[in-house]
């Protein structure tokens, strides 16, 4: 078991290990398809307000792991 916080963290962590050789690959979590371009360290409080907050995309991990399989073939 390897504990991520972030998508980016778990993408790595994946790609770590495929690195190290595997013969079964098992998805078992799925992350948000958007991630806040911006992160905080703190609370963003009620009072500070927002107007918006902008998103980008989260890597795709298992379509890296798919395409990784294809191309070791």
């Amino acid at each position: 078991m390897v504990r991520v916080t972030t998508s980016d963290e778990m993408a790595d962590a994946v790609q770590t290990r495929m690195n190290t050789g595997c013969d079964v690959f098992i998805m078992c979590a799925a992350v948000a398809d958007f991630k806040p371009r911006e992160a905080r360290l703190r609370k963003i409080k009620k009072h500070e307000g927002l107007a918006s907050i902008e998103l980008e995309p989260t890597r795709d991990i298992l379509a890296s792991v798919a395409l990784r399989a294809i191309i070791a073939q």
